[in-house]
């Protein structure tokens, strides 16, 4: 008998610590963390459904709208990019998609595992994170889903579903970027009083 739980504890407990985990690494669809805009303009106008909307905030983000994403009806498709280098993408669901939160919250779990749960600033947050060799944060996804906050605690139905999908060095530096170029239109202002 004690050998048996020896053998247990050497399964469940030991070998578990000195194989690595298995980890999807989070990106989204078959992009790369540092694709150009090109290539993802390219690809995402191959999608059934989607127009591309527009280029905003210094020519840092591509906009589509239309098609569809897990299924789902997207309401747009947001990609931001540093030195024309894919940063974070962000998805937003059409008014009719709200209610399959619960949907696509789980087809996640399925792919990515238990998530971080989060609660702040009036919404419901789940997030996952990967971290590189050192333990450094480096991608996250963050799943909002306002629709079960707000139906469930405060019978509202002003809703919202989304998903952002982030490479966090690039969109620090993308970030940092935009800041300088609204600081030289400030200066640039003031300048001309």
């Amino acid at each position: 008998m004690k050998k048996l739980i020896i053998v247990v504890l050497i399964c469940f407990v030991i070998i578990p610590t000195i194989i690595p985990q298995t980890f999807i690494p989070i990106k989204f669809l078959d992009f790369k963390w540092g694709d150009s805009k090109e290539k993802v303009k390219k690809e995402m106008l191959k999608r059934e459904g989607v127009t591309f909307y527009g280029m905003e905030e210094y020519d840092t983000q591509l906009i589509f709208e239309g098609g569809k994403f897990a299924n789902l009806n997207v309401e747009g498709w947001t990609f931001g990019f540093y030195k024309n280098q894919l940063a974070n993408v962000a998805v937003s669901f059409d008014e009719e998609t709200y209610s399959q939160g619960a949907y696509l919250a789980e087809k996640l779990i399925i792919k990515y595992g238990v998530p971080y749960l989060e609660k702040g600033e009036s919404r419901l947050k789940d997030t996952w994170i990967e971290y590189d060799n050192n333990n450094n944060p480096i991608n996250t996804l963050v799943f909002a889903n306002y629709y079960l906050e707000l139906t469930s605690l405060l019978q509202l139905h002003t809703n919202d579903l989304y998903l952002l999908y982030i490479n966090l060095p690039l969109k620090d530096k993308r970030l940092e970027y935009i800041e300088s170029k609204k600081n030289e239109e400030r200066k640039k202002g003031v300048d001309e009083l």
